[in-house]
């Protein structure tokens, strides 16, 4: 019995952990999503501005970065998915066939090449990621004061 209830609370525990997953995975996708969003938007409001083509640029290079970033989580949290997948699956089929050659083959690469789950990771992810959003928040208060402050010299010199 002991055996049992030790078993039944490693399954809570890993499903606590996907949910946490998935939940972590939604907020770190929504940053990144809302970082790429606003950088593109100022990267267009610069794009007619001569005086700003450099800031322009660093701009497109943050995208780019965080970009490349996200594409890279993404690939280990895929891994992590097709590892939870290759598990369910696995643990359907135990009772109803004995394992194949391929089963056992495919059972040994999984255990060979198995990774652990770290939530830190993602949460340092997420804090990174909001700690960029407040730079970024500097950065277009910056950016927008300049910004009007040019038209407002360029209307008033119109005027006289």
């Amino acid at each position: 019995s002991s055996v049992g209830d030790h078993d039944k609370k490693y399954k809570m525990n890993q499903l606590a952990l996907e949910m946490m997953r998935k939940e972590l995975a939604s907020i770190i996708e929504l940053l990144a999503n809302d970082r790429m969003q606003r950088l593109d938007n100022m990267s267009k409001w610069a794009k007619a501005d001569q005086q700003f083509a450099e800031f322009r640029q660093k701009i497109i290079d943050e995208h780019k970065a965080t970009e490349d970033e996200i594409n890279s989580w993404r690939k280990k949290a895929n891994r992590l998915d097709e590892q939870d997948r290759r598990v369910l699956k696995r643990k359907n089929t135990v009772n109803l066939e004995s394992p194949t050659a391929s089963d056992l083959g495919s059972d040994e690469e999984l255990h060979n090449n198995w990774q652990d789950y770290d939530y830190a990771e993602d949460f340092s992810a997420i804090h990174s990621k909001l700690k960029q959003l407040d730079d970024l928040f500097w950065t277009e208060d910056q950016f927008f004061r300049k910004k009007f402050e040019t038209q407002k010299h360029m209307n008033s010199a119109r005027v006289e």
